[in-house]
């Protein structure tokens, strides 16, 4: 069985360690933030990645920053813009390991299927 513990990812910004994780809240706060889904707020932020600065990706990174971290407007100020680019990757990285590692066992419970011939035992 897969483990659905959210895990989370520690990166150095403005001087302190911080610890991103995508829980629910903090998914809905993104959202709610933002106006989008999340995997669009993901797009922009990867677009940071890129150098992307567009007012539009940049309230977005700060957004998606402010609910993974629970850090105010003064925190903001303090991150190097040299930062950026860096900070964006490990949000997406972040992402990407707080999503549950897929389920590696096959259902025992094959009763499901979708062939008749299966089900009856009847050969092709």
């Amino acid at each position: 069985m897969s483990d659905l513990r959210p895990k989370s990812t520690v990166v150095k910004a403005g001087g302190e360690e911080l610890k991103l994780l995508f829980t629910i809240g903090s998914i809905e706060e993104i959202q709610e933030a933002t106006g989008m889904g999340l995997f669009d707020a993901m797009q922009k932020i990867a677009s940071a990645i890129d150098g992307n600065t567009s007012k539009e990706t940049l309230t977005c990174y700060k957004s998606v920053l402010q609910a993974l971290t629970g850090k105010d407007e003064e925190f903001f100020r303090s991150i190097e813009w040299s930062d950026y680019r860096r900070l964006a990757r490990q949000i997406v990285n972040a992402f990407g390991i707080s999503l549950p590692d897929p389920d590696d066992e096959e259902d025992e419970d094959d009763e499901d299927s979708d062939d008749p011939k299966e089900e009856s035992g009847a050969e092709a």
